[in-house]
């Protein structure tokens, strides 16, 4: 696995620095835009990034360090689904240190968190190879029982209280930034992603190589939202190849798929496996994703869209305000001792805070290989991987796995390996030094029975047992990556095999097409809630798009109406997402067809009631449905038409908690956003079958990034956001806000409401007037408002007119700084 020494042209970490916190840190040059209603006139700024003191060059980082590292796992045996899930459960259990009481808990790490010094193996397999056959064999005839012996990490940690969206405002909002462009812009959740994708339009990229770069970006210094262990969907508009003619729109999605053991009652028993340890992981979908788009639609080198990320994780930057707060609040009391987290995260046992300065190296490898060798050296293994993907270990940590072998029970294989790769640091080159002796007798029978002889079937041992000699280091080769995520997630209690990876496929086809206000609207299809956000929008559109914000009187009169039909049509939405699945699976595919047209949405309409809410029946219903969560989303768009929204993630904050430390790739928990057989809701409604887990099946997600177009068919607008189950209705919010006559900046801003039918809440952004919330309340809404610098659902969009003026924002409720050229 060759690492090619890339070399941004940019010092991003400079950047970050810069940016560390949005809210207090300003560019004299640049003092905050502050969104005004009207669209703006006049010259704005075209960026509210100042690159100008950014000049000191950078020496070329030569990654010449590469290392693996390997874990053990199992695979699950038995014909019978119930006795599979036994079996499984009960290992991804002591993975995570669960007791076997009904009352499971999960205790925190009990090790020091050193930082381990990744190592290198160089040399030929050959030798170690025979010795590992002749262990294998003998050791298989001297079988008599085998045990499950759990060599795995320490147990994970405890479920965070996560902060809720209660309570008023805390404090000052962030600043809001507008920006205006005449070249191309690029809107994330992180000021230097932005910039990042700019960047790429300046050396001469499109938005689609925009959009892959700050999305790269994005899951490196923000990897709590989303990373190249997640997935996600995107739509991608190419303009029309003739002033007369039409664009192409298309739909990708990269969505996260079971493993081939899964089926529908795997969490039952134990719901807490869905969202921590190595069982919560799908087979990530975001590498392949954004080849496709790129490979089709890109126009720099792929190596060149990862040269900023490669740079920053392997030199560093500072923690920002966002990442801080993730640490702070959804990473203490685990990320201190957790042995694969805490060397990046919390160093000597100190979670990192504000401005500290953080690198992640390893991962800086992984994204080195994948740009030099593309996808396949993330999603395929080298043949010997195939069957033996663990072959060494840091020294100090000792981890080793097998995480190919079919059959539990042969536990003492991982055992032979352990030997293999002591006697590994044996080998040089025979025509120097003086080891000749100890390398020929690797490969010895006498060898290999003694060495077997020292298996014992009911413990594994120390590194010193197997008499490694010297510490050596790790070779790469095309696969490492792909074996090394596999053994780390089966180490971990997960059932993903090579051929789950490797059969990955992404599936594209034209965007989900619709119209609002006569403008055209594209996005995604299901399992994605791209089809409800169109549902929501044929909605509202009878009622026009409200008052407009100029009209005051209007806006006094209605008291509360306008935002009492938006809660009602998220009601029906929230509705309508239960029927939604995997179109591939399932009988659901007419219920899903119907969602997104104009008859089902006029039908909807006629039933919001302006003098009443009503009970979640009367909304229809079919299932409960599981509530997803956090992720990111970038949007880009350029002079010539091209865009992208592309909204990726990993579902919870920090995913699974499982990071492979050789690869630094940190897991999605996307399993969790599978529905589970079981008891019905407080409402009556049972858990979708059409969302029950199943082997290469997508789960349902609320991601709907939307394109749309000007009724001439000119670009209009490219958006999408994050925030799990508020995601649609913040999208939908945001485009009637656009006309209402709000620019991208204040539209994005405005306070929203969210109503998900479960519970019976309507929850409300601070800065509402009492005179809305007082009309909702006596519509019979049971409201809560809270503070909305909360930032539980962000919005990240670029605009333009019909004369091509380019404007962008993100949003302030994560600090959100969007770039523009």
């Amino acid at each position: 696995m060759a690492a090619g020494a890339i070399k941004p042209a940019v010092s991003y970490a400079a950047v970050v620095a810069k940016g560390t916190s949005a809210s207090s840190q300003h560019d004299p040059d640049s003092p905050p835009h502050t969104p005004e209603h009207r669209s703006p006139k006049g010259k704005a700024r075209d960026s509210r990034v100042n690159f100008a003191d950014n000049s000191a060059p950078n020496e070329r980082t030569a990654l010449l360090r590469q290392q693996h590292s390997s874990s053990s796992g199992e695979h699950e045996s038995g014909d019978q689904e119930e006795e599979e899930n036994k079996g499984f459960i009960a290992r991804a259990k002591r993975a995570l240190g669960l007791g076997t009481s009904k009352r499971d808990t999960l205790p925190l790490y009990a090790e020091d968190g050193r930082t381990q010094r990744p190592i290198q193996l160089r040399g030929g397999l050959g030798a170690v190879l025979g010795l590992l056959v002749v262990a294998v064999l003998v050791g298989g005839a001297l079988l008599v029982h085998s045990g499950n012996h759990d060599t795995g990490p320490s147990p994970r940690p405890p479920t965070p209280a996560y902060p809720m969206p209660t309570g008023g405002t805390s404090g000052p909002r962030n600043p809001a930034y507008l920006i205006k462009a005449d070249h191309g812009a690029v809107a994330s959740e992180a000021q230097v992603c932005s910039q990042i994708g700019v960047d790429v339009l300046k050396d001469g990229g499109n938005a689609i190589d925009a959009a892959i770069a700050s999305n790269l970006c994005v899951g490196t210094v923000n990897p709590f939202s989303a990373g190249i262990g997640g997935g996600g969907f995107m739509v991608i508009r190419i303009p029309p190849s003739s002033p007369t003619g039409s664009s192409t729109v298309q739909s990708i999605d990269f969505r996260e798929t079971a493993p081939t053991g899964s089926n529908s009652t795997m969490f039952t028993k134990s719901p807490l496996l869905s969202k921590f340890g190595g069982l919560s992981v799908a087979v990530p979908g975001e590498i392949r994703g954004l080849h496709v788009a790129h490979s089709q639609y890109g126009r720099l080198p792929w190596s060149r869209l990862f040269e900023p990320s490669i740079q920053l994780a392997n030199g560093g930057w500072k923690v920002t305000t966002e990442l801080d707060k993730r640490i702070r609040l959804y990473g203490k009391g685990w990320m201190e001792n957790d042995r694969d987290w805490s060397p990046i995260f919390a160093p000597g046992g100190k979670l990192l805070k504000q401005g500290d300065w953080i690198k992640r190296e390893n991962f800086s490898y992984t994204l080195s290989t994948i740009a030099n060798e593309g996808p396949d050296a993330f999603y395929k293994a080298s043949s010997i991987a195939d069957y033996f993907p663990a072959l060494t270990w840091p020294i100090s940590g000792f981890h080793c796995g097998l995480a190919h072998f079919q059959d539990p029970g042969h536990w003492w294989v991982t055992e032979a390996l352990k030997f293999g790769s002591a006697a590994r640091t044996r080998l040089g080159d025979p025509a120097f030094g003086n080891n000749q002796k100890l390398m020929a007798e690797i490969a010895t029978k006498e060898f290999g029975s003694n060495v077997s002889a020292r298996i014992t079937d009911d413990t594994t041992h120390t590194p010193e047992y197997y008499n490694p000699i010297y510490d050596v280091q790790t070779d790469h080769g095309t696969g490492t990556i792909a074996s090394s995520l596999i053994s780390k997630i089966r180490e971990t209690g997960g059932i993903m095999t090579l051929e789950d990876l490797e059969s990955y496929k992404v599936v594209q086809q034209p965007a989900l097409k619709s119209t609002y206000q006569g403008r055209h609207v594209y996005t995604t299809h299901a399992p994605s809630c791209g089809p409800v956000l169109i549902h929501v929008l044929n909605a509202l559109e009878r009622f026009g798009s409200g008052p407009n914000v100029d009209d005051q009187v209007a806006m006094k009169k209605e008291g509360g109406l306008w935002w009492h039909r938006v809660t009602e049509a998220l009601k029906f939405g929230s509705a309508a997402r239960t029927r939604l699945g995997d179109p591939a699976f399932g009988n659901n595919q007419k219920l899903m067809a119907e969602i997104a047209t104009k008859e089902f949405g006029s039908n909807v309409s006629a039933r919001i009631t302006d003098d009443t809410t009503h009970t979640p029946e009367y909304y229809n219903p079919i299932y409960d449905v599981k509530i997803d969560h956090g992720t990111t989303h970038t949007s880009a768009a350029d002079a010539e038409g091209f865009a992208v929204a592309l909204t990726s993630s990993v579902n919870l904050i920090w995913g699974s908690r499982v990071m492979d430390p050789a690869t630094g790739v940190i897991f999605n928990d996307v399993m969790d956003d599978f529905a589970t057989p079981g008891l019905p809701n407080t409402f009556g409604l049972w858990p979708s079958p059409w969302n029950y887990p199943e082997a290469g099946k997508r789960q349902v997600s609320s991601m709907a990034p939307a394109i749309l177009e000007h009724a001439s068919g000119k670009l209009y607008l490219t958006l999408g956001g994050s925030g799990g189950s508020r995601i649609f209705g913040a999208i939908a919010q945001t485009i009637v806000n656009l006309d209402r006559g709000m620019n991208i900046s204040a539209a994005i801003e405005a306070p929203r409401v969210h109503d998900q039918l479960f519970p019976t809440l309507v929850s409300i952004e601070s800065g509402f007037g009492e005179r809305d919330l007082e009309g909702l309340k006596q519509r019979g809404h049971n409201t809560s408002v809270f503070d909305i610098n909360l930032g539980v659902a962000e919005i990240q969009a670029v605009t333009l007119d019909e004369d091509g003026h380019i404007f962008a924002a993100s949003d302030s409720r994560k600090n959100g700084i969007a770039a523009g050229w």
